[in-house]
Formats: C-alpha cells, structure tokens, sequence
C-alpha cells in the first residue's frame, strides 16, 4: 500500500486562510487489504472520500483522528481530500493496514502520449539496438578475420 500527497493549496478569503489538501491511497498488491486506517493529528473540520466508500471515524483517547475503511482491492485506490482552516490543518500521522505501514511516495503529473506515438519510440528503439548489434558483430567478424591472418 501506497500513500501520497496530490495537492495542498491555500486560499486567501479576506482575513481568513482555507487550506484544501487531498492524499491518495492505493493498494498495489494482488490480493485485497482489509481495514486501512488513516490517522490524523487531530479531526479535520471538513473532509471527504473518492470514490464515495463505506468508513468509520473515531477519536482515540489521545485525540488523534482515525478513519477506518473496511477494504481496497487489488490495484484499486481512494482520494482523501480535506478542506480546513490553515490554522486547523491536522498533521496526517500514518496510513496502515495489519499488513503493514503504507509506504509515502511522492508523485507528480505525467503527459499522456496516444499509443501510436509509444510504438514509434520502440521501434526506434529496437532498430537502433538492431543496428548497433549488428556493428557489434561487424568489428568482432572484422578482428577474427584479421587476427587470422586475413584481409
């Protein structure tokens, strides 16, 4: 499991200041994941979950803030997104599940190409691996041909 910060941004509303955030949590492994939680310094005033799923939320008697899902699939993820006063934005403290920690990655946007534009990035590749094989081969041939004595 994997979690990540997707944006933070903090608006200027006259006197006040409202901070949005939204982290993303995913199972990258083959089999389902039962009961993540996500635990917060504190409880956020405003947040939400997407796609919209089953959870529950509690307070620990230390006060930490802590979401229960009941289970991610394989491959699939969630958006926590948060929408707070800057000076109320609790500390995201850990994502687990009993299988483990989620690990924080970070991340960042990737342009998108149509696949035909992936096939002609191969086969430039493959040509040019192609090629540079087949002057491998040429000087090898060229040094046995020479070190027998030949032309």
């Amino acid at each position: 499991m994997v979690v990540a910060t997707t944006h933070q941004f903090l608006f200027s509303l006259g006197p006040s200041r409202v901070l949005t955030n939204a982290i993303i949590v995913q199972n990258l492994g083959r089999k389902s994941v039962d009961w993540i939680e996500i635990v917060h310094q504190w409880k956020p005033p405003h947040f939400q979950l997407w796609p919209p799923l089953n959870y529950v939320a509690t307070t620990t008697p230390e006060g930490q803030h802590l979401i229960r899902i009941e289970s991610l699939a394989a491959k699939e993820f969630f958006y926590l997104e948060f929408l707070t006063e800057a000076s109320q934005a609790p500390q995201l403290l850990f994502v687990r599940s009993p299988v483990g920690h989620a690990q924080p990655i970070p991340i960042q946007l990737q342009r998108m190409f149509p696949r035909w534009v992936g096939w002609v990035q191969g086969t430039a590749w493959a040509g040019g691996a192609v090629f540079w094989l087949y002057c491998v081969a040429w000087l090898v041939m060229a040094l046995v041909n020479l070190a027998r004595g030949g032309r």
